[in-house]
C-alpha cells in the first residue's frame, strides 16, 4: 500500500514537472522595460525591451505610431530614439528563429521634442527639431497586411499566414517569414562584382525603407540659417530596382541651402575596423544639373569623440570631396568626379575605418559603379564631449545658386561594420 502510494505520488510530481517545464518553455513575448506604458518622456525616449521564445530571437523593431524607427539583430535592444511631441502608440515586435512574431504595445506622451541634435557636417554642436515623419492611417481593428517598414494601428491582431504572440499568448496561425530574411532578390543588373576590402561583419540591409530624421537648418553652412523645404518619400515603385525605393527631394527658397536626413542606429561601443555604406543612387532626367552637392555619411560617436565619414560628389568641382570635422571644410581628393548619368542607377561604395588610440578617421576607398578608388584620407576625429555612445548614417541634398528644386532616389542602401 505505501508503495502504491509512493508511485503514485512520485508519477503525480514529475508529472506536475513536465506541465511546469511544458509551460515554461511554451511562454513567449516581449518585455518592454523603458519607457514605461502610459508614460510621459522627453525625446530622445530610451527604449530598452527583451524578447523570450523558446527558438532563438533573430530580430527586434521598434514602430511609432505604426512606423519603423528601429530595427536590430538579436533578442535585446537598448536604444535612444527622438520622438515628435505628442501621444504616440509605441510598438515592440520580435521574431524567433521560426517567424513567430511577439510584440508589445503601448501609448508614450513625449512633451520636450527639442533636444540635442547629433552634430552634421560643418556643425559639431548643430542643435534642433528633430520629428519623425508619420504616415496618417484611417486603419481601425486588427492589423492586416504588415510590411517590413510599416504596420498598421492597432498592431494586435494576426494576419493570415502569420503567428502573432501578444502579452506570451500565441493567437493563432502559422510561421511568417522574419523580416531579415533576404528577399529573394536578384542583383540589380547594372551592379559590378564588388568585393570589399574586409570580410563582412554586422549587416544593416534596405535602410532606406526604415524612416528618416531631419534637423531643420543643420544642414547649412555652419548649421544656422534659413531652412529649406526638404522630405523623403518612401515605398516608391518606379524608379526601383527591388519594388520599393526611397524618394530626397528638396525645394529651397534661398540659395545654398541644404536637406539634412539622417538615422539613428544601435551605438557601436568598440573601434570600428572596417565599415562599408552602399548604395544605388538614381537621378531623374532634368534633375542633372540641378544639385549643387549630394553628400553622405556614417558617424559614430565613441567616448565623446566623433569620428565623421563622409564624402561629397560636387557638382561644379572636378574631384570627389572628403569632410574635415575638426576644421569643418571639404577637402579634395584624387577621385575624379563627372555628373551622374540622368535616369539610370549608379552604385556608391564607400570604406572607412577609425583609429580610437591616435582619435583618427581613415578613408579607405570610394567604389563609383564598379571602379574602386583606394585614397587612404585620414583625418582627425572631434572632441565633442557627449556622454552617449552614437552610430548614424545620413544624406543630404545641397540647393544650388538659384535654388532650384530637384529630388533623387535612393535603393539598396546597407551598411556593414566590423
Amino acid at each position: 500500500m505505501l508503495l502504491t502510494e509512493f508511485n503514485t505520488m512520485n508519477y503525480a510530481i514529475r508529472m506536475t514537472g513536465a506541465i511546469l517545464v511544458l509551460a515554461a518553455a511554451s511562454w513567449a513575448g516581449v518585455t518592454v522595460t523603458s519607457p514605461l506604458p502610459a508614460s510621459v518622456s522627453g525625446s530622445p525616449v530610451h527604449f530598452v525591451a527583451s524578447a523570450e521564445s523558446s527558438l532563438p530571437v533573430t530580430a527586434m523593431r521598434i514602430y511609432v505610431d505604426g512606423n519603423l524607427v528601429f530595427s536590430n539583430s538579436g533578442g535585446a535592444l537598448d536604444v535612444c530614439l527622438p520622438v515628435a511631441g505628442g501621444t504616440h502608440m509605441i510598438v515592440v515586435r520580435a521574431w524567433d528563429s521560426d517567424g513567430a512574431v511577439f510584440q508589445s504595445d503601448q501609448t508614450v506622451t513625449i512633451d520636450d521634442p527639442i533636444f540635442l541634435g547629433l552634430p552634421a557636417e560643418g556643425s559639431p554642436a548643430a542643435s534642433g527639431l528633430q520629428t519623425i515623419k508619420v504616415e496618417s492611417s484611417s486603419s481601425a481593428g486588427s492589423a492586416t497586411a504588415v510590411p517590413d517598414n510599416h504596420i498598421v494601428i492597432p498592431a494586435v491582431g494576426v494576419t493570415p499566414g502569420e503567428t502573432v504572440i501578444v502579452s506570451g499568448n500565441i493567437a493563432s496561425g502559422k510561421p511568417a517569414t522574419p523580416p531579415e530574411a533576404p528577399a529573394s532578390l536578384s542583383p540589380a543588373p547594372h551592379r559590378m562584382p564588388f568585393t570589399p576590402a574586409t570580410p563582412a561583419g554586422t549587416v544593416i540591409d534596405r535602410i532606406e525603407e526604415v524612416a528618416w530624421l531631419t534637423c531643420g537648418s543643420c544642414g547649412n553652412d555652419g548649421g544656422t540659417g534659413t531652412t529649406a523645404t526638404y522630405f523623403d518619400t518612401r515605398g516608391i515603385a518606379t524608379p526601383s530596382e527591388d519594388g520599393s525605393s526611397t524618394r530626397f527631394s528638396i525645394a529651397a527658397t534661398v540659395p545654398f541651402t541644404n536637406g539634412y536626413f539622417y538615422q539613428v542606429h544601435t551605438p557601436i561601443a568598440v573601434p570600428v575596423a572596417a565599415l562599408t555604406y552602399e548604395f544605388d543612387l538614381y537621378i531623374p532626367a532634368g534633375f542633372e544639373t540641378l544639385p549643387q552637392a549630394f553628400e553622405f555619411e556614417c558617424q559614430q560617436i565613441l567616448n565623446g569623440w566623433v569620428y565623421n565619414f563622409a564624402w561629397q560628389a560636387p557638382w561644379h568641382s572636378p574631384t570627389w570631396r572628403t569632410f574635415d570635422y575638426v576644421l569643418k571644410r571639404w577637402d579634395a581628393s584624387t577621385i575624379p568626379f563627372t555628373n551622374f548619368t540622368p535616369a539610370t542607377w549608379h552604385h556608391l561604395v564607400a570604406e572607412y575605418h577609425n583609429d580610437t588610440v591616435a582619435h583618427t578617421v581613415i578613408h579607405d576607398a570610394l567604389t563609383v559603379d564598379g571602379i574602386r578608388y583606394p585614397v587612404n584620407i585620414t583625418h582627425n576625429a572631434f572632441f565633442s564631449g557627449v556622454a552617449n555612445n552614437q552610430f548614424t548614417n545620413a544624406v543630404q541634398l545641397d540647393s544650388n545658386s538659384t535654388a532650384s528644386p530637384y529630388s533623387v532616389y535612393i535603393d539598396s542602401m546597407r551598411i556593414t561594420y566590423r
